[in-house]
């Protein structure tokens, strides 16, 4: 499953082929998400619920870059030249995330059926990757 706050979209695959495709809002739009993976890792106590564990993946910059990654060097009169960036508001952790994560209440119960044991929720500011399919791949985001 796959929540995109650039597409408003939440998308579910099953067996690499689309089983929905419905809206999603994340409140307060102005600040990233970042993009988080959680994985059903188990059942708890009454067999109903799902436990998650999540992975956080680096933040990117302005350019698409990852922050800590190659930085061309400029000349002393560019640096000079070159406007400040605006400072950037920090992507949200995993939890705050979900959080800000607004589904249907007939969507979530349809994917409330949809999850098990070892399956994935990806969060990310990024769109749906036009290297997904319509039948036959899993759900894509490009990162960089």
């Amino acid at each position: 499953m796959l929540v995109s706050k650039k597409d408003q979209r939440v998308y579910v695959r099953q067996g690499l082929a689309p089983v929905l495709d419905a809206p999603a809002t994340v409140r307060d739009p102005d600040t990233p998400l970042g993009t988080h993976v959680y994985i059903a890792a188990a059942v708890e106590g009454d067999g109903a619920s799902l436990k998650w564990a999540a992975i956080s993946m680096p933040s990117m910059g302005a350019s698409g870059e990852q922050a800590s990654a190659r930085s061309k060097k400029k000349s002393s009169r560019e640096e000079k030249a070159r406007e400040p960036e605006a400072p950037r508001r920090p992507a949200s952790s995993a939890a705050e995330a979900l959080e800000r994560i607004e589904i249907p209440n007939d969507v979530s119960e349809r994917i409330s059926e949809l999850m098990w044991t070892g399956g994935s929720l990806v969060i990310s500011d990024q769109p749906l990757s036009g290297e997904t399919s319509d039948i036959g791949t899993d759900l894509v985001v490009t990162m960089r």
